[in-house]
């Protein structure tokens, strides 16, 4: 587990070959961490918009996710 004023947030993509299920499962079970998964998303699905990869609806959801997980991860109220 992390210490618990450290908080981790995983963005992966289902498809990503860099991250494979197994170690996204194992990184999921780590207290203090947050994965969102977008299952048909390959490798830097968020990176520019003119590469291959890039999948718009997933990046404006993951962008979300982030600033959510930031705002809350920052709010010393929680």
């Amino acid at each position: 587990a992390l210490p618990a004023s450290m908080q981790l947030l995983a963005v992966v993509g289902g498809k990503d070959p860099y991250t494979p299920s197994q170690d996204v499962t194992a990184l999921s079970e780590i207290g203090g961490v947050s994965v969102e998964m977008y299952p048909e998303a390959s490798h830097a699905f968020a990176h520019d918009p003119d590469r291959e990869e890039h999948r718009s609806k997933d990046a404006a959801n993951a962008w979300q996710k982030a600033i959510e997980f930031l705002e809350s991860s920052l709010d010393p109220s929680k």
